[in-house]
């Protein structure tokens, strides 16, 4: 699972090779580039991980999942996670999952597509959905939000758009 933490006063957690993908360098993205001055770094856990298990990870190295709130930080965070190796792709589902971000629609809001925040508690004031999501895909109780594929053309085609997710749903990396 690819995560991203956006570290406010943590040091660093520690490099690893695991799950097939190696945790990215810290990076920052600096005030002077127009960014906000967060650090973030994507994590590949040795096995896939729901997106409570990598919100908790997070937290416990002093961080949190990545929160986005410009196209330009949604392009910056991609831009760490554009590696194939933080992605599950599955051709014959038509479909590659990607890093855990830090959105989450809270127990008893409307679905598919209401009341979505980020794990700060920030509504979501930018959004980036795939097309036809958030959709709860199959009837599903779909609550939480990863990076996915922007479609079956190519299926292996990471793209910077966002799926929603089932709370038991497991993926390779976060931020």
């Amino acid at each position: 699972v690819l995560v991203i933490l956006a570290f406010v006063d943590a040091g660093p957690p520690p490099s690893a090779m695991a799950g097939g993908c190696e945790n990215t360098a810290i990076n920052t993205w600096p005030v002077a580039g127009g960014g906000n001055g967060h650090r973030y770094q994507a994590v590949c856990p040795p096995d896939f991980v729901t997106w409570d298990e990598a919100s908790a990870n997070a937290t416990s190295a002093g961080g949190y999942l990545v929160t986005i709130m410009s196209a330009e930080e949604n392009a910056f965070v991609f831009d760490l996670a554009d590696a194939i190796t933080l992605w599950d792709p599955r051709p014959a589902d038509c479909w590659t999952p990607g890093p855990l971000i830090g959105a989450y629609e809270p127990d008893g809001t409307q679905e598919p597509d209401g009341g979505w925040l980020w794990v700060t508690g920030d509504p979501l004031a930018y959004e980036n959905w795939a097309d036809g999501e958030p959709n709860n895909h199959e009837g599903n109780d779909e609550n939480r939000v990863l990076f996915g594929s922007a479609g079956c053309a190519p299926a292996l085609n990471p793209a910077p758009v966002w799926h929603d997710i089932g709370l038991d749903d497991a993926a390779p990396s976060y931020i």
